[in-house]
């Protein structure tokens, strides 16, 4: 079977991540083991992406550089 490796989106460690229950949305949380922060690897809620991810996905929209500059600027 095929392990995908989780790396924490605050510390960007490996070795230590350990699942931690589920979301209200379902999805697996993970608890890091060296920064003691939990997170999800996916989010359903725009507020939780980092500017990179909003940035990549209004892309593929089709939205300008200069909109999705905006956009993520305002928020």
């Amino acid at each position: 079977m095929f392990k995908r490796r989780i790396y924490c989106r605050y510390c960007s460690r490996s070795n230590a991540i350990k699942k931690h229950g589920t979301a209200p949305s379902g999805y697996q949380r993970y608890l890091c083991g060296h920064c003691q922060k939990t997170f999800q690897e996916n989010y359903i809620y725009q507020a939780y992406k980092t500017p990179d991810e909003v940035g990549v996905k209004e892309t593929q929209r089709g939205l300008s550089n200069e909109f999705i500059t905006q956009e993520i600027s305002a928020n």
